[in-house]
């Protein structure tokens, strides 16, 4: 069954709608689909379809353990920081997103999201934005949330200049010190974006599972 979301249709100003789909479901009929102007279709196993597959998403996990605050990371103050650094870093994080190769969306509608993504994040009591800064500049950021027992880094990045040189542990290990001991850290990112994997393997990260995302537009049939 295919469900309606609310908040994605009225954001981009289209009807969008999700499916949930796993092996023996049965499958929507093309007049459910046309219904939507867009459909995501979450898979967990690749699937023969005539729509593109915009995503593979990965999810890794890992249980966090009490560690130092590093001295270059900061929680984000908006009279302290840079809003058009972090802003800029924000759509570094999502450069790989289907939300930005799907061209239903276009580049603007892609940062806007993005943009509310973080504006959220800045201003939700369970969140969290951190950043490595250094000489005014800011090198890259964390977004967390937190829920019950877990938590879930929603967007991560690090400037290219300053990719490889620990920016991205120091961040990691900042969200380990605010968790603290033994509370479960999920993160997703696409298969596509190989050093996002490697990153996070070598940060202690597993996989806990695996989705593919076919999106149906009724303009495209």
């Amino acid at each position: 069954m295919i469900k309606y979301l609310a908040w994605d249709s009225d954001f981009f100003d289209n009807k969008i709608g999700k499916l949930i789909y796993r092996e023996g479901d049965e499958w929507p009929t093309e007049q459910e689909f046309r219904a939507f102007d867009l459909v995501y279709i979450f898979s967990n196993t690749a699937l023969d379809l005539n729509y593109p597959l915009y995503d593979i998403k990965f999810t890794f996990y890992k249980e966090t353990q009490s560690k130092l605050f590093p001295a270059s990371v900061y929680l984000y103050d908006n009279e302290k920081h840079d809003y058009i650094q972090l802003q800029e870093l924000v759509f570094l994080s999502g450069h790989d997103s289907r939300f930005r190769k799907d061209p239903f969306f276009g580049e603007q509608a892609f940062k806007n999201l993005y943009k509310a993504w973080i504006d959220k994040s800045l201003n939700t009591v369970n969140s969290k934005v951190l950043v490595y800064e250094e000489e005014s500049q800011l090198l890259g950021f964390i977004a967390i949330k937190e829920e019950n027992n877990k938590a879930f880094i929603d967007l991560i990045a690090v400037i290219p200049e300053a990719q490889g040189k620990g920016v991205g542990h120091q961040l990691v290990d900042a969200v380990d010190s605010i968790l603290g001991d033994s509370k479960m850290l999920y993160v997703p990112t696409q298969q596509t974006n190989a050093q996002a994997c490697h990153f996070y393997e070598k940060c202690g990260f597993k996989i806990s599972d695996k989705h593919y995302i076919y999106h149906y537009a009724k303009d495209s049939f």
